[in-house]
């Protein structure tokens, strides 16, 4: 990774606005997000009326979790431009960060009535609000005839190695590609973060791992949170029609879905009669990959502690339909 040292920022201000804003852009693509707030910083000293530059703190603010100072620079930023989506895009994410959804949500639908070209407020509008998803954008004949059609399990590809709880997070292996192993560990450590940070009260998840062809450019659209998505018959159609559109634009190899039971108010799997797991709370993961694998497992969950996660049948309690065309 390319790293820019604190000695870099502070040289640049005796320079101008634009050069600590480099400075900062470069930080923040390194991950360094503190030193990159502090370029920002040195750069509004310069050039205090610069929205783009309290926008892009408010990012870095966001990534360090700083979500009060983060929501200022926010306001700021649409305080300066009213007419420019980014404000409230910030704002929301910071929202976001926070657990505060209906706030985000609330913010991306006021940005959309002044900009409402914005494809990107849209785009968060319809992540959040999936009843609003079904007004806009009903699934067609073919999507309908696609949720109608039995999960595949994959059979014929390596069965996965069991599930183990380490300190570091929940690992596994072996599920036929190397790629898809790796992209399925990296989220699912992020769930075990989730869980020991707010056991199983926390938004649905679902992660896209996209194709070399991908048309999708903005990463955000690989990462989607299902707010209300498992509410009903109804919100649920609409999720999935969101989410196969979404797998089509970024030709996606994978897509892994983390729910919590508690965000589950339809389907509700554990209620039939197979169940293996008992009544204890956790969270569904449910993995499919292009090459036609499809995983379930389930996660125990007992206050902020995990248990070892079980595989489950895919067909029998599955929570999605198939996502990726074959």
């Amino acid at each position: 990774a390319h790293r820019v040292s604190l000695h870099h920022i502070m040289a640049a201000t005796s320079g101008d606005a634009q050069s600590l804003k480099d400075s900062g852009n470069a930080l923040f693509k390194a991950k360094e997000y503190l030193k990159a707030a502090a370029a920002y910083t040195q750069a509004l000293k310069l050039d205090p009326e610069n929205a783009v530059l309290y926008s892009n703190r408010c990012a870095a603010l966001t990534k360090l979790n700083k979500i009060n100072k983060a929501l200022e620079d926010a306001d700021r930023v649409i305080s300066l431009k009213p007419d420019w989506e980014k404000g409230y895009w910030r704002k929301g994410e910071a929202l976001e960060e926070a657990k505060r959804v209906p706030e985000a949500l609330k913010v991306y639908q006021a940005g959309l009535k002044l900009v409402p070209g914005s494809k990107e407020l849209s785009s968060k509008v319809r992540q959040l609000d999936p009843t609003l998803g079904a007004k806009q954008q009903q699934p067609t004949q073919e999507q309908q005839q696609q949720q109608q059609k039995p999960l595949r399990t994959g059979r014929g590809l390596p069965e996965p190695r069991k599930f183990k709880t380490e300190q570091e997070g929940v690992v596994y292996e072996d599920l036929g590609s190397e790629e898809v192993a790796q992209f399925a560990e990296e989220h699912l450590s992020h769930v075990a973060e989730e869980i020991r940070e707010h056991g199983t009260q926390w938004i649905p998840l679902i992660h896209f791992l996209p194709g070399p062809g991908s048309k999708e450019s903005d990463e955000s659209q690989h990462h989607v949170r299902g707010a209300g998505a498992f509410d009903n018959p109804e919100t649920l159609q609409a999720f999935v029609a969101y989410l196969r559109t979404s797998a089509e634009k970024s030709e996606a190899l994978a897509v892994i879905a983390l729910v919590p039971k508690p965000a589950l108010g339809y389907p509700q799997t554990w209620m039939k009669a197979k169940w293996p797991c008992g009544g204890q709370d956790g969270v569904f993961v449910q993995l499919e990959s292009r090459a036609g694998l499809c995983r379930v497992w389930w996660i125990p969950v007992e206050g902020r502690s995990i248990g070892t996660p079980i595989t489950i049948d895919a067909e029998e309690f599955g929570i999605l339909p198939r996502l990726i065309k074959a």
